[in-house]
This record gives C-alpha cells, sequence and structure tokens, in this order.
C-alpha cells in the first residue's frame, strides 16, 4: 500500500473523479422507539443508509458478542465485518457517536465513513472478514464470533484452500497458465488472498490501520479503515488483531470508513414502484398524520393507533426501496441481499394492487434472464465472492478428473474447460433446486396480462422486446421454454393420474427428500416426497395461466411454426398439443385440479383427541400444562379435525401436518366467483382455512400469537422430535409471509363478493362473507397483539405459565415478502363495513 493511497484513503482531496463526502441520515434503523419492542431486540441494533450510488447500505452492531456487520447491498452483497471485545476477551457495548455518516467516491470507488462508541478505554478488534455476505452468514451460523480474536484463519473457504491444492499439484509447466488466469504470480501470492492484510498507517493527527481484502480473483476489492483523532489514544497491530487504548481511561471513539469496487445496482424510487392509487393513499395517511401532529398532545388511543399506523407504512415503504433496483428485488436485509426467484415473483403477486405494471415487468425480465436453458427458473444467485466459491468447487470437480486420467489429450481437454473457469471466477451462478418457483412463472405473466390499464399491443410489445442489449433472445422466447418445461414435469400425471405421478422432489444421497419449495429446511416437509403446495395449487395454477397465455398468443395471430421458431422444443411436446387443442390443455387443468383427494385429511374426533394427549404427554411439562389449558379455554372436544395435509411419503401416503399453505390458494383463486356462479359452495372454501382459526394443539391459531406454520400434532413422533430440532417450519413459529397470504386472500374473496356500490353481489354470500370477516379479524387481531407481524417470522417461549412472542433468532430486518403487509393493510381498508 503507497503512502499516496492510504492519503487518499484517509483524506477526501480535491481531485478528478473526486466526489467529495456527502453527509446522510439513515433512511431507517431499528428498534425504533414507538414501532417496537426494545426487548425483542436483545442488544440489537441497525441503521439503513443509501451510499453514493443510492446503493443501500446496513450497518449492524449485536451488543451480545461484540460483532459490527456492514452490509454493502450492490452488485456484490458484500459484507465487511469485525468484533470489538474487552482486555478479558468479554464484547464490548458500542454505540453510535452522530446519526449521520458520510458518502463518497475516488474513480470507480465507493466509500462509506460513520462514527462509534465504546464503552471501555481499552478495546480489541478483530475477526475480519471482508468479502460476500454469504460468508458472515455461515460464519454467525458456525457460532465462529467465539473465537479469539487473534485468530490467524477467521473462516476457511474450502473451495479456495483446495483450488489451490489443485494448482500445486498440477505440473510445472501446468500451473503457470492457472496462475496466470488468476492474475498470481505465484502459489504464496494466491495464499495471501485469503485473508486480508492490515497495515498501520499515521498523518497528522489521524492514526488507524487499513484492512484490504482482494477478492480470489483479484478483480476486485474490499477495505476498512479503523482509526481515531485522539491523542491520547494509541492503535497497534497485534498479529491478526488490532489493540487501541486511551492512556486517559476515557471510552473510545473511533472512525470507521469502509470502500468497494465493485459495481452497483440501479434503485428505483416510490413513484417507480407504487401505482397512482396506493400514492394516493399513502398521500391521504400522510396528510391525516401530520393533521394529528398538529393537535394538542391530548390525543385518544384511536389517534396514537393512526399515527403509530402511518409511521410503519412509511417504514414499509421504505424498506421496499431499500430493496429494489432495475436489476431484481432483493429477499432480505441483511440476509438475503440478492436474488431470489420465489421470493421476487410471490412478492409482486402480493404486492400487485398497489405496484405499477411496469414491476411486473422488471420481475418477469429478472427471473428469464436468469432461467436454465431448459425453462427452469433459478431460485437463487451466487454473486462475485459467493461466485468465486461456487466456480471454484466446478474447478475442483474438473481437476479431480483430470488427476484420475491418464490419456494427455483428454486430461489437456479438462485443464482448458478448468482454465476457462479461473479466467470468470466471479461468473454469476444460478440454483435451479426448487420447484415451486418453475410454476409460479406463468401465474405472474398471467396476472401481467390481465392488466386492463395497459394495452393489449403493449403486451405484445412487451413479448416481442429482447431480454437485454447483448442478447438477441426475446421475453417470449424465453417465456416458451418455461411452459415446454412445466407441461412436461405436468405430463406425467396426465397421462396417468396415478399418485406417484405428482411432481416428487428429489432424493438426497442420505435418502432424504429435498425440501425444494418455499418450506426449504431440512424438517420443513416433514421427509415427505410429494408437496402439497406445488400439487394441489401451483400446477393446477400454472395450467389455468398457460391457457390464459397461449389464449393471447392466438388473439395476436401467432401460430404453432411461429412459437417452433422461437423455440424449436416445443415440436412435438404437450405444449404444442394443447396450443392445436385448448380442450387438451382444459381437461389437463380439470385433472389437476383434481390432485387434492390425495391431501385432504379428515381425522375422527376419537383419534383427535388420542393425538392430542399423546402430544401433550411428550412435551415440556411447563408447555403441555399450557396448551391443556389453552384448549379448555378455547375449543370444544370431540370434533373431527379435516384439512390438506403437508405432503405425502415416497409411497403417496399422507403424512398429517396441518399447515398454512391453503391460504395461496385463497390468495390465487377467485373463489367468491365460483359460489357466485353455483360451481362450489361456500362451505369448501371455509373448510380450507378453519384449520386456521382452531386452538393450538388442535390447530394452528394462538392467541396474541397468530396461525402457526404447522401443527405436527397429528403426524408419528419421529417427525416431532425432527421438527423440535429444526424449528425454522414448526410448531413453534409463524411466517409472516403466510400471515399476509391469510390477509391478502380473505381480503380478495370478501371484496370480489361486493359491487362497485359497496352491495353484497348476491345475498346468498352474506353468511359466507361475514365467517371470512370474523376469521380475518381474529387473526389480524391476534397478530397485532403479537407486536412482531413486521418480522419476516416469529416465535414464542411459555415462561411461568403465559405465552411470550419474541423474534426469531434467524429472522431478517427486512424481509420481501413480508413488506407484503402494505399490500394487505390496503385491501383490507377497502372492505366495506356492512
Amino acid at each position: 500500500m503507497t503512502k499516496l493511497k492510504l492519503i487518499l484513503l484517509t483524506s477526501f482531496l480535491i481531485i478528478p473523479h473526486l466526489i467529495m463526502p456527502q453527509s446522510i441520515s439513515p433512511v431507517l434503523e431499528f428498534p425504533q422507539p414507538g414501532l417496537d419492542d426494545f426487548s425483542a431486540y436483545s442488544g440489537y441494533q441497525t441503521r439503513f443508509y443509501k451510499d453514493a450510488d443510492n446503493n443501500s447500505i446496513q450497518i449492524s452492531i449485536d451488543k451480545k458478542v461484540g460483532r459490527v456487520v456492514n452490509l454493502w447491498a450492490d452488485a456484490a452483497d458484500e459484507s465487511i465485518s469485525f468484533s470489538v471485545k474487552d482486555t478479558a476477551g468479554n464484547p464490548v457495548e458500542l454505540s453510535w457517536v452522530t446519526l449521520n455518516a458520510n458518502n463518497s467516491t475516488e474513480k470507480n470507488e465507493r466509500y462509506f465513513q460513520y462514527t462509534l462508541a465504546s464503552s471501555s478505554p481499552n478495546i480489541d478488534i478483530g475477526l475480519f472478514i471482508l468479502g460476500s455476505m454469504r460468508v458472515e452468514r455461515d460464519f454467525r451460523y458456525q457460532n465462529r464470533f467465539t473465537l479469539p480474536l487473534n485468530t490467524d484463519t477467521v473462516f476457511v473457504q474450502h473451495e479456495l484452500v483446495d483450488l489451490i491444492n489443485n494448482i500445486k499439484s498440477l505440473p510445472r509447466d501446468k500451473q503457470q497458465s492457472q496462475l496466470s488466469a488468476l492474475k498470481a504470480n505465484s502459489i504464496n501470492s494466491l495464499i495471501s488472498r485469503l485473508k486480508p492484510s492490515i497495515n498501520y498507517f499515521q498523518i497528522s493527527s489521524q492514526k488507524g490501520v487499513l484492512i484490504e481484502q482482494p477478492y480470489f480473483d483479484a478483480k476486485n476489492h474490499l477495505s476498512l479503515e479503523i482509526s481515531v483523532k485522539d491523542k491520547n489514544t494509541s492503535v497497534r497491530v497485534l498479529q491478526n488483531m488490532v489493540q487501541i487504548k486511551n492512556s486517559k481511561g476515557n471510552p473510545i471513539i473511533f472512525y470507521i470508513k469502509i470502500g468497494t469496487d465493485s459495481p452497483a445496482l440501479t434503485p428505483l424510487s416510490q413513484n417507480e414502484i407504487f401505482n397512482e392509487k396506493f400514492l394516493s393513499y399513502y398521500e391521504k395517511a400522510k396528510s391525516g398524520y401530520f393533521s394529528l401532529l398538529a393537535k394538542d398532545n391530548n390525543l385518544n388511543k384511536s389517534e396514537k393507533d393512526s399515527l403509530t399506523k402511518f409511521k410503519r407504512m412509511e417504514r414499509q415503504i421504505k424498506s421496499l426501496e431499500l430493496l429494489s433496483s432495475k436489476e431484481k428485488l432483493m429477499a432480505g436485509l441483511p440476509n438475503f441481499a440478492t436474488y431470489f426467484g420465489r421470493d421476487m415473483m410471490m412478492s409482486t403477486l402480493m404486492m400487485e394492487p398497489i405496484w405499477k405494471v411496469s414491476m411486473l415487468e422488471n420481475v418477469i425480465t429478472s427471473v428469464l434472464k436468469k432461467m436454465r436453458s431448459d425453462g427452469n427458473v433459478s431460485h437463487e444467485e451466487g454473486l462475485a465472492g459467493q461466485a468465486i466459491r461456487e466456480n471454484a468447487a466446478a474447478y475442483n470437480f474438473l481437476l479431480k478428473k483430470y488427476f484420475s486420467l491418464n490419456d494427455e489429450n483428454e486430461k489437456d481437454s479438462i485443464l482448458s474447460k478448468a482454465t476457462g473457469i479461473l479466467k470468470d471466477l466471479q461468473k454469476t451462478t444460478e440454483n435451479y433446486r426448487m420447484i415451486d418457483d418453475d410454476f409460479q412463472l406463468p401465474v405472474l405473466v398471467s396476472h401481467y396480462l390481465a392488466h386492463k390499464e395497459i394495452s393489449n399491443s403493449k403486451k405484445l410489445n412487451f413479448f416481442k422486446s429482447k431480454i437485454s442489449k447483448n442478447d438477441p433472445s426475446t421475453i417470449l422466447s424465453l417465456l416458451l421454454r418455461n411452459l415446454v418445461y412445466i407441461t412436461n414435469n405436468a405430463s406425467a400425471y396426465i397421462k396417468d393420474p396415478n399418485v406417484l405421478n405428482l411432481i416428487s422432489f428429489i432424493k438426497s444421497e442420505d435418502g432424504h427428500w429435498q425440501s425444494a419449495s418455499w418450506r426449504d429446511s431440512r424438517a420443513g416437509y416433514a421427509n415427505g416426497r410429494f408437496a402439497m403446495d406445488v400439487n394441489v395449487i401451483w400446477v393446477p395454477n400454472a395450467l389455468k395461466s398457460i391457457q390464459n397465455i397461449l389464449s393471447f398468443l392466438k388473439e395476436k395471430n401467432f401460430t404453432v411454426d411461429d412459437l417452433i421458431k422461437l423455440y424449436p422444443a416445443i415440436k412435438e411436446s404437450i405444449l404444442e398439443e394443447f396450443y392445436a387443442d385448448p380442450d387438451k390443455l382444459n381437461n389437463a387443468e380439470n385433472l389437476w385440479n383434481g390432485v387434492g383427494k390425495y391431501f385432504w385429511t379428515n381425522i375422527p374426533s376419537q383419534e383427535v383427541n388420542e393425538k392430542i394427549k399423546a402430544k401433550l404427554e411428550w412435551l415440556p411439562k411447563e408447555e403441555s400444562i399450557y396448551w391443556e389449558n389453552n384448549l379448555k379455554n378455547n375449543w370444544k372436544d370431540n370434533q373431527d379435525i379435516k384439512f390438506l395435509t403437508l405432503s405425502l411419503d415416497e409411497n403417496g401416503k399422507r403424512i398429517d401436518i396441518e399447515n398454512t399453505d391453503p391460504a395461496t390458494s385463497i390468495f390465487l383463486n377467485d373463489f367468491t366467483g365460483h359460489i357466485l356462479n353455483d360451481k362450489i359452495t361456500p362451505d369448501s372454501v371455509t373448510e380450507l382455512i378453519k384449520v386456521f382459526i382452531i386452538p393450538f394443539p388442535a390447530g394452528l391459531f394462538v392467541n396474541s400469537l397468530g396461525p402457526l406454520v404447522a401443527n405436527d400434532t397429528y403426524a408419528s413422533k419421529e417427525i416431532w422430535e425432527t421438527f423440535q430440532h429444526d424449528k425454522y417450519h414448526s410448531p413453534y413459529v409463524v411466517w409472516g409471509r403466510e400471515v399476509n397470504l391469510i390477509f391478502l386472500g380473505l381480503s380478495k374473496q370478501i371484496l370480489n363478493a361486493y359491487d362497485t356500490q359497496g352491495n353484497l353481489k348476491d345475498q346468498k354470500l352474506q353468511n359466507y362473507v361475514e365467517e371470512l370477516k370474523n376469521i380475518l379479524k381474529k387473526i389480524h387481531s391476534s397478530v397485532e397483539e403479537s407486536g412482531l407481524k413486521y418480522n419476516e417470522l416469529w416465535s414464542y417461549q411459555i415462561v411461568n405459565g403465559k405465552l411470550h412472542p419474541e423474534r426469531y433468532e434467524t429472522t431478517s430486518d427486512i424481509q420481501l415478502w413480508n413488506i407484503t403487509n402494505l399490500s394487505a393493510e390496503y385491501l383490507m381498508n377497502q372492505i366495506p363495513d356492512n
């Protein structure tokens, strides 16, 4: 590091290509007085800012472990993190010194600076991680923050270590090409890239350390500067940590400056995200908010609630802006600051009532860009540092094959492919293992086509538009790949309607069926092979959506030959049959609409009582007593229980687990319209969701908490133990996504019962609508009482006979599909009182 470079990092000089530091306030911070329960955050605080390119930066301080994490939610999903402890190894309490921070740019680098204060006059700083946020996530999940601060290897990226060892094992004449591809002159230079460098500096009254981490491919780098300006404070480097001491025994004020040269995203503003109706609704709420603020302090409870409600709405709007860019919608901050196909599409469907149509176009385009060549939708992307890890694994796979071969020509061919990987080690990777996202894409496209405020010609132009400047593929040509892919997957059941021909998860080497839908923890589907949400909800809705898409194409005079030219694999596919004969597609949809018969579970009252008794006896004593009393006070026993079960085992037998997934069906389908057309009865709708309000452990409902994401009472003891070990989608958790789907689904069904004057379309709907309103009110009130509905997910503890709601330990501060509560509250506000 040259002296000039250090000067530029520590001083903002007036030179070309340099934007002077700009003082900025945080966009948001958590916890916030009046909105959050500070005890639920337990020593954790976080702030969100924008950098000079308007990309999101999140700074979080976890006082329990003394960890500071700087998330840079840019096009590389980066993280710059460190731990602060006292000389005894205890976490040091840190606090912000000022509200504002500074951002700036110098040539192609962005910088961000803020100030912290420590409670101790002597602090040690270490466990530095500069790289992908995915590494910081793994670091936290593995509890590596308990390591000594001077640990030499903070986190081992085994993929990179193995890559280096593979290059070392190559013949010397082969090594050079590999090193050159990585811009390295030796093996040792590669090894040096595995951890950051720490260099002391002093410029005038400022002294500190500059910590730098090159990317493994040397194409980008991250920097962290920690400095002080107090003459009584010393800074020195000890092995892999930094020691800062104040000789007067005063608390230490130190300055943090982070930098990156990775590419930025293109953020979207409120006016680019929300439609005019919602913005008008927001402005009206804002006007009411300021009117109340102008009043005396003697506000009644209703007025105070209105103030809080608006502040929450404004926070959610700002949260969405932090996640939104033209390129993609990030799934959440800090844990998932990148593309997740399912999260984007689900959130877009849920936000549809309040979003501009252009948002649907952005999301559809983003999904298609990342789709596999056969039409499989990407679940998650790997960026920059994470891409390097995953591509390194692919390189190591090839080298393993290389070393197993004897033929020199074959070996040269393999090594050539491997070298190609090294030359583009940051190439974005995609994860295609999920199933539900494949069937969600046509549903989203169908919703786009249903929008009446844009003309059919504009929709057609969108279909004909190129996916990007550098790719001649059109939106339609790529969409057709997905339609062929999912209809081919659904065809086995169409040809032979046998339960074992349903859409299946893939079996892992250890014999476990991979949870490849939204409940993607290992325990999520209780080792089920066939997921109810995929087979009962998404496949039928995808087929119905394909009908709408193909009808639109026919209206625009597309022939089968036209479609085959766009995507030759259509020829002789089942999609070609559907296009030529719409009745075949209609029959296929009807067939798939009947697969619910495999998943409906009806448990007789006697068995219900026996199962509940067994579960209560198995639970810890305090929980057992609480839930037994809960049932006595809120539920009449000797009732049958009927529900759509979570999944089927490998033989197609039901695994009896109650769940919230039917909320997606209520959200996607117009059941009220079907009732009006005498296609179904009101009871068939309420039967789907009744389990949501039956008290736990008989059903899913918990007072002052909400509907649990699952209830395994009627399953085996083995499954009870599995969920006890992995609680992410268990009877200990409420998911905000599912709560908002319930709110949106019930609101849609209720609103569809009214005409434009606010009158019921048919009096036969009166009892049905009242029942839906009561269910909605009950769930909404309970979730409100939890005080946690704005979290990604939440749980509870039972202490001294009382249930205490609490944030789930790995919840994100901002989660895309939880912000959909904005849309839910907006729709609920439209429901007539009569």
